[in-house]
């Protein structure tokens, strides 16, 4: 597993309805991790980000946008799996 990685940053392709579709990232330490729109059914198979710590991460479905943290909550154990993509703090 790598190390660190500061920041990932997933616009995906014009006209496409998902940029982010059954993909992994994993290391150490994940900084700023901005995904785009996901296409959160992956047919029951697990996708998402593992790592020790996450600064923070940025995602749409549809067009609402979310973050995490966020300022407003305190969300210390990361964010929740959405249908199969979940993050993974270990």
């Amino acid at each position: 597993m790598a190390r660190s990685i500061r920041s990932v940053t997933v616009r995906g392709i014009a006209g496409a309805a998902a940029s982010t579709i059954n993909s992994h990232i994993a290391a150490a330490h994940l900084g700023t991790i901005s995904l785009g729109v996901i296409q959160f059914d992956n047919l029951g198979t697990p996708f998402g980000l593992a790592c020790d710590t996450l600064t923070r991460l940025t995602y749409k479905n549809g067009k609402m946008s979310y973050a995490w943290p966020n300022a407003n909550a305190a969300e210390k154990a990361g964010p929740l799996p959405v249908q199969d993509f979940e993050v993974w703090l270990v």
